[in-house]
């Protein structure tokens, strides 16, 4: 690129032009782009951004069979190809910088804005809400002869619900691997279920999700009070029934 043709070109302008492209040439990799800050250029050459936007721009225009010089300047980075025009890719930036003048200012043409393939994260399981849809639905079976009656509010009840237990879970084990958490959260959920023989009173008639989220807490109570009852009326009966035995 750098051919005799484009040197007797360049010497139709000042000495800076030639030295300038010499550098430019002289540095550039294998695929021949040189790639540098401009401000190191600027202090080599002693020149100031417009001067060097002005070598620039000159020496973009020269062409020799078909062959071109591109040029991008990017976040004070300036970036000139031998082999190929960088077509498109010159970004809209001013080169002024506080206290310059409007004289000293110089806009570039815009660059195209690239679009960018962004990757989705996958969506996590809903597998969990699955299956305890699915138990409940179980249950509303067993209590009243029909199947669940699910919509938009009683499906935000079920997550309510599921954030509620897995809160649960986790403050009793913070090591729980995800999925151990969910199998904690689900045997909770069946266990709440399949003893709600042992709910009483007002929350046993309150079986849509909505209302079962508003008296988790409660029911859970409810539960574990029953529990040790349980234990302790079978002590109770086994106590009674060792002083019944005639070790006569």
């Amino acid at each position: 690129m750098f051919t005799k043709d484009f040197i007797s070109y360049l010497l139709k302008k000042p000495d800076p032009y030639l030295g300038v492209w010499a550098f430019f040439y002289s540095n550039s990799n294998e695929s021949g782009v040189f790639e540098i800050p401009y401000n190191l250029v600027l202090v080599k050459f002693k020149i100031s951004r417009t001067t060097l936007q002005r070598i620039v721009e000159y020496g973009c225009e020269w062409a020799e069979s078909g062959q071109k010089v591109g040029r991008l300047w990017a976040d004070k980075i300036l970036k000139i190809s031998f082999e190929e025009v960088v077509d498109g890719q010159t970004l809209g930036r001013k080169w002024a910088e506080s206290g310059q003048t409007n004289a000293d200012q110089e806009e570039f043409v815009e660059e195209p804005k690239v679009k960018r393939v962004v990757k989705k994260p996958k969506a996590k399981s809903n597998n969990l809400f699955s299956k305890m849809v699915d138990h409940y639905n179980i249950f509303c079976q067993a209590k009243i002869g029909m199947g669940a009656k699910m919509d938009a509010h009683q499906g935000k009840s079920m997550k309510r619900i599921i954030e509620y237990l897995t809160l649960q879970v986790k403050n009793k084990n913070v090591e729980h691997s995800e999925s151990e958490v969910e199998g904690g959260v689900y045997n909770a959920w069946v266990y709440i279920l399949d003893n709600w023989a042992n709910i009483t009173g007002y929350y046993a008639e309150q079986i849509k999700l909505n209302q079962i989220d508003s008296n988790l807490p409660n029911i859970l109570m409810q539960l574990r009070n029953n529990k040790k009852t349980n234990r302790d009326d079978k002590f109770t009966k086994t106590y009674n029934s060792i002083g019944q035995v005639n070790f006569g």
